[in-house]
């Protein structure tokens, strides 16, 4: 015999939600949770995506001017190395130029320097082949003109000094020649 088993009687131990339970409100409600999830999920997906692309776009452009960076630096490295060395070439050959280069206007400075203070020179006359002054001087006693010799005789720029034609004025004064060959340093670039 047998019994009818109607959906009442079927009894199961797993429960079985209640259709009852679930309203049309609960079902649309989640659908929206889920679409707004998956929306939000999306848009922060595209904009970690995107930043990833942006700091890369900006790395290799980054690199990019190093790069131009580094060539234009080198390129203007060569070019001044290259107007200091022309600098440092031009400015050697000047400096050969001046101490090898004569100046006889240092022959003023010379006598400036070298001259007694009782002592005037009348006449001038120089020969810059071989370095000799000859002049025609005044000075005010023979004591004057000894010293004056004496002090040429002892200066080391002095190679040679030969002096004579001594005769005395009418106003007590002394008449002398004297002639002085220079050494080479007196002719020498001297800084002012």
């Amino acid at each position: 015999m047998s019994f009818p088993v109607t959906e009442r009687d079927h009894s199961t131990f797993i429960p079985r939600p209640s259709e009852a339970a679930s309203s049309p409100m609960e079902r649309l409600s989640g659908s929206w949770f889920f679409a707004l999830s998956a929306a939000v999920f999306i848009v922060s997906a595209v904009a970690c995506g995107g930043a990833f692309a942006y700091r890369k776009y900006l790395e290799s452009q980054r690199a990019t001017l190093t790069a131009l960076v580094k060539e234009r630096e080198q390129a203007l490295q060569s070019d001044s190395l290259r107007e200091v060395i022309a600098f440092s070439q031009s400015l050697n050959a000047a400096q050969t130029l001046l101490a090898e280069h004569p100046f006889p206007s240092n022959v003023f400075r010379f006598l400036q320097e070298n001259t007694h203070p009782a002592v005037q020179f009348k006449s001038f006359s120089f020969a810059g082949q071989n370095r000799r002054i000859d002049m025609n001087a005044v000075a005010r006693s023979y004591r004057a003109v000894a010293e004056q010799v004496s002090a040429l005789e002892g200066n080391p720029d002095v190679e040679q000094v030969d002096f004579g034609g001594l005769s005395s004025s009418g106003a007590g004064l002394v008449n002398f020649r004297v002639s002085i060959i220079l050494g080479p340093s007196v002719f020498q670039y001297r800084s002012p």
